[in-house]
């Protein structure tokens, strides 16, 4: 198929006050309000709903879950704390601390350094996770009996961690975002402003 013949670029389903699905060639004319609105249907429809076939225990696909938490993690921080590309603000570790700020807590790693347990989670759990499907420190459990949340290990100084926990606590963060943006009403001050900057950053090809 020539990509010359695809006549739109989808970018996600209709949201209330637009009358259809949102391609690319619309961006540039959404109002601020529009582009929130347009990226949460998104999300909605792209991450959370079917992620959220993966956090049934019927099916019992732990690793799958904790690829795509890890994901929505790295895609609510930088909405959230902004976007550098390396990670430089700590948003990933951030969004971490705002599920459980005891993730705050430094704790000795096997490297023979002492840091915090958002830090274990994204240098030894989202990165070798994503990069070789393997977890470094951090291991993931689906039974509440070895961990309802998470649990460090100082003998081994490994973190585990009930992926279905992490899951369910995401979920609940990008509610509180989302409902922090809909009472927001100046573009100039958070968290518009930094939504905004993200998004433009994300979305400058359509831009």
């Amino acid at each position: 198929m020539d990509i010359e013949s695809i006549e739109r670029t989808y970018f996600g389903p209709e949201f209330r006050g637009h009358p259809g699905p949102v391609y690319a060639d619309e961006m540039k004319s959404l109002s601020l309000p529009d582009r929130v609105s347009a990226l949460k249907v998104r999300v909605d429809d792209y991450l959370i709903s079917q992620t959220d076939h993966l956090a049934t225990r019927d099916l019992w696909t732990p690793f799958p879950l904790a690829i795509m938490t890890c994901v929505g993690v790295e895609w609510l921080g930088s909405y959230r704390y902004g976007d550098p590309g390396n990670n430089s603000n700590r948003h990933f570790q951030r969004v971490l601390e705002e599920v459980d700020p005891n993730l705050r807590d430094r704790r000795p790693a096997p490297d023979g350094k002492t840091k915090p347990l958002s830090d274990f989670i994204y240098f030894a759990f989202r990165n070798s996770l994503v990069h070789g499907f393997c977890g470094k420190w951090v291991f993931i459990t689906h039974e509440d009996r070895e961990a309802k949340d998470w649990v460090y290990g100082k003998r081994e100084k490994v973190l585990v961690v009930n992926i279905y926990w992490l899951y369910r606590e995401f979920k609940r963060a990008y509610a509180n975002y989302f409902d922090s943006i809909a009472e927001a009403v100046n573009p100039a001050y958070e968290p518009l402003l930094t939504f905004n900057r993200t998004f433009e950053k994300h979305f400058s090809y359509w831009l």
